[in-house]
């Protein structure tokens, strides 16, 4: 029997465990934490996320958030710009709640756990693991499902991520009802290469910022002047701070039987901030090359890219995206259109709910934005 060791016990560890355990292998997770454990995080789940989770656990995903949503508010810093009301369907959560809610579904399948343990050495050579508490393995293939921070990225590759592309985020829980509006709301133009957001929960609400981290020198006085814009004081408490992959996904996310997921493989979406979806679907498509490699005897990597080039795809679309959203040159022309487009707005909630694809977002979008531009310039 092969051995499978997977590194992280967030959802694209997890996902991959899910899938490997159902074709009967056994499979070791490795996690620095104990859990339930904190992690910073909007909470947001999408139709993807929700498709993906179904698809993978097989359990009610009822079960696995606290709130619905069936819109969204969008603003230019905290004045509202546009809105949509029951349209499509946002579901909310805590990563505190939600990623120990899938690990103990993974348990419950039979996965092995050394949780509240760090990796210390990775020996790519032999193929072995030493942990802190002294504890050695040994894989045949291994999963770096490890985050932003990605201990196995760095062993591959040298650093988790690039400086000059790595978003950073801060962020707070509100007590309940400190937020005046019932559905998620994005803020446009309080960060640099960024966004706000305002996610009610059941318990609180959930409020942060992130941008790109070296055009944000100054990210906390940038989240205070944007906690005073919309509650008339700044924050008074401890602000949590995390890097998070802004676009800048692995071309290459592995090396023969060495695979990367999730944030360690830096699949978050830049125009959208989703990373939920991406890390489950690629630990699912993880788990299959390995099964797929198994079977074959081609090493996991060459299996891997296939399925990866699928989420790779989207996510250069997104990047493309995101320079006309947060770009000073065309963010000016974006929200002048925002205000006068319900249609935009439900365009991207469809997006994050797969009721169209990226291609067809991009090329709505393009040809929304020569229509709006050209009326404005007529009536101006």
């Amino acid at each position: 029997m092969k051995s499978i060791i997977i590194i992280g016990g967030g959802p694209a560890g997890t996902s991959a465990a899910i899938v490997l355990l159902k074709q009967g292998f056994d499979v070791t997770l490795v996690d620095k934490s104990s859990f339930p454990r904190d992690k910073l995080c909007g909470g947001l789940l999408t139709g993807r996320a929700k498709r993906v989770y179904q698809e993978v656990f097989e359990t009610d995903f009822e079960q696995s958030f606290e709130t619905l949503a069936t819109g969204a508010g969008v603003f230019n810093g905290s004045k509202l710009v546009n809105e949509v009301n029951q349209s499509s369907e946002w579901f909310l959560t805590k990563r505190f709640d939600f990623d120990y809610f899938l690990l103990k579904r993974a348990q419950e399948q039979g996965l092995k756990t050394y949780l509240n343990d760090k990796v210390a050495k990775l020996d790519l050579k032999t193929k072995t693991l030493n942990l802190k508490s002294g504890t050695s393995l040994t894989y045949d293939y291994l999963i770096g499902a490890d985050g932003v921070n990605s201990f196995v990225a760095k062993q591959l590759f040298g650093s988790s991520f690039d400086q000059n592309k790595i978003g950073f985020a801060l962020e707070v829980e509100l007590p309940k009802g400190t937020h005046n509006y019932a559905q998620p709301s994005i803020h446009f133009n309080v960060v640099n290469w960024g966004y706000g957001w305002v996610f009610p929960k059941k318990h609180s609400d959930t409020f942060g910022i992130v941008g790109l981290h070296r055009l944000n020198a100054k990210l906390k006085d940038q989240f205070q002047e944007f906690h005073k814009g919309l509650y008339g004081t700044h924050y008074e408490g401890r602000i949590k701070g995390h890097y998070i992959p802004f676009g800048d996904f692995r071309k290459v996310p592995g090396r023969e039987n060495v695979l990367l997921a999730g944030d360690a493989a830096g699949l978050v979406d830049a125009l959208t901030g989703e990373g939920i979806a991406f890390a489950m679907e690629s630990g699912a498509f993880a788990a299959q090359a390995i099964i797929q490699s198994i079977s074959s005897g081609k090493d996991a990597l060459y299996h891997y890219k296939e399925s990866y080039q699928t989420l790779a795809k989207e996510l250069r679309i997104a990047n493309r995206l995101a320079y006309f959203l947060y770009s000073s040159r065309f963010n000016r022309i974006f929200l002048k259109i925002l205000p006068r487009s319900k249609p935009l707005l439900q365009m991207h909630l469809d997006l994050m709910n797969e009721k169209m694809t990226y291609s067809q977002f991009q090329n709505s979008l393009i040809r929304l934005a020569l229509r709006k531009t050209f009326r404005i310039r007529k009536t101006s």
